[in-house]
């Protein structure tokens, strides 16, 4: 968005008072994803039933962190949305027949710039990884708040660079699809990235990285970035 914004938060750690509600509110709810994904899949392989509503609540309010919030105020108008999202979430997992292979898969993905400087190392983790009936993977990013458009999932870099982990770092192949699943409006938007696509994102990496490392942080000014 901007290289100077990059800097100032990245590499100069400006302190802001700011708490990141929206934040606060996406990282409880993957915590109670992860854990409903990988319990059900252990209740499974025991012959025990899937997890209930009332489980993946629990789960929910023991990941929940009032701190993360400025004040009650606002946690309070995240908390109005938590039963929709929950309800949504578990319905549409329980009407799933998906395979989960991986939670929060972990990855470490390292990029040769070709010019005998280091490699580019970047690390990240996976929201989830599936194993579709055909018996490709669906690389899976959850996503509270609004969902994007179609044209957004086909442009969406995150998801390019999930792919090219998934293909590249972890030794799984090129995913079949790249999935934004937009929980609370219980929306999956998938879309699929070529071997050649990943490759052209790999360069588009490499070259963001290395405008970094030359120390290149010019602003670029809008009313939208700087606001906030």
């Amino acid at each position: 968005r901007c290289p100077s914004m990059f800097a100032f938060r990245y590499l100069y750690r400006v302190p802001t008072a700011a708490v990141a509600s929206a934040l606060t509110f996406g990282v409880t709810a993957h915590s109670a994803f992860e854990t409903f994904t990988a319990e059900r899949r252990r209740r499974a392989a025991a012959g025990e039933p899937a997890p209930t509503r009332e489980d993946l609540q629990r789960w929910f309010e023991a990941a929940w962190k009032p701190e993360g919030f400025p004040d009650a105020t606002a946690e309070a108008n995240y908390r109005r949305r938590v039963g929709t999202m929950l309800d949504g979430f578990w319905q549409d997992e329980l009407a799933e027949t998906a395979d989960v292979l991986h939670e929060e898969l972990a990855f470490d993905l390292r990029l040769d710039p070709g010019d005998g400087s280091p490699a580019i190392r970047i690390g990240g983790k996976i929201d989830r990884v599936d194993r579709l009936p055909s018996g490709g993977i669906d690389v899976i990013d959850y996503k509270t708040g609004k969902s994007s458009s179609q044209k957004d999932i086909e442009e969406n870099l995150q998801l390019s660079l999930y792919a090219l982990a998934a293909r590249d770092a972890l030794g799984l192949g090129t995913p079949e699809h790249v999935t934004l699943y937009f929980t609370e409006e219980q929306t999956r938007k998938r879309t699929s990235r070529t071997d050649e696509q990943l490759d052209a994102a790999r360069e588009e990496l490499i070259a963001r990285a290395t405008t970094i490392r030359s120390g290149d942080f010019h602003a670029t000014p809008s009313e939208r970035t700087c606001g906030y």
